[in-house]
């Protein structure tokens, strides 16, 4: 079981960038962060990428974040905040 990042719910993509960052920073440089805005079912989703400065630190993130390696990038989706509760949904992107 994963771990999940204790990142504040955020409503929009722009708020839930610095939050990743300031978090993901913890385990090293960040070298690519995308963070990309869907709808699924009515709810609102962010599907983060990410690509840290080196392995070891990527996988130290992985397994805190609760991410999902696509090829050279993490991948997780998290809700935005529509009043619903704040657990991360990891995993790669839902395809409808």
């Amino acid at each position: 079981m994963h771990t999940h990042a204790p990142l504040r719910r955020c409503a929009e993509a722009a708020e839930l960038r610095p939050e990743l960052q300031a978090y993901c920073s913890q385990f090293g440089t960040v070298e690519r962060l995308d963070v990309l805005t869907a709808a699924h079912h009515g709810e609102r989703e962010a599907i983060c990428f990410l690509r840290m400065g080196s392995e070891a630190r990527q996988q130290q993130l992985m397994q805190n974040l609760g991410a999902d390696r696509v090829g050279e990038w993490l991948v997780f989706v998290t809700g935005l905040d529509t009043g619903l509760s704040s657990t991360l949904l990891h995993g790669a992107p839902r395809v409808s």
